[in-house]
């Protein structure tokens, strides 16, 4: 998937391989998109030359739209990457989805181990990529970032719906 969405000719000219800074009128720094941030910066610093980092990015959420007929529902994610504009990204024809069955917490997290289980040694090693330009370039993948309504990043991280998964307040 990711190999994929990279290549796409129509994202030359949209696809960030180094992170950027944003400064406002004042001076002061804005974090826009996640090649703004400080996770990339840092990524980047741990690159070896002619190497890149990529942001990959989930994003899932069990809503209305996906109760089947019956007692059966599922959760719809989606694959994006960091790397790529806003104004692209965006857009739902632009990202590899997949449906998982709304299922234990517990298979829920094998399921997501499985998806993901390549990322850790793609970033050790690399990856060779077709770029939008048409170069062959060597990336680094890395699981930036999950977005999700509070309910499903309770049933992701396995807390307690009455806690708080973002600061350590019980």
């Amino acid at each position: 998937m990711i190999r994929n969405l990279i290549k796409q000719p129509y994202l030359d000219g949209h696809f960030y391989y180094t992170p950027v800074r944003w400064y406002g009128a004042n001076g002061e720094r804005i974090i826009g998109p996640c090649y703004t941030g400080d996770q990339m910066w840092e990524q980047a610093d741990r690159t070896r030359e002619g190497e890149f980092i990529i942001l990959v990015e989930g994003i899932s959420d069990e809503g209305l739209l996906t109760v089947l007929c019956g007692d059966k529902s599922i959760c719809p994610g989606t694959i994006t990457l960091g790397n790529i504009d806003a104004r692209y990204r965006k857009k739902p024809s632009m990202v590899p989805a997949y449906l998982r069955p709304v299922i234990s917490k517990q298979v829920a997290h094998a399921v997501l181990q499985d998806v993901f289980a390549e990322l850790e040694v793609l970033y050790q090693t690399g990856m060779k990529v077709v770029c939008p330009d048409g170069k062959v370039r060597q990336g680094r993948p890395i699981l930036s970032g999950w977005l999700s309504d509070f309910m499903e990043i309770v049933k992701l991280f396995c807390i307690n719906k009455d806690s708080c998964p973002v600061c350590s307040s019980p």
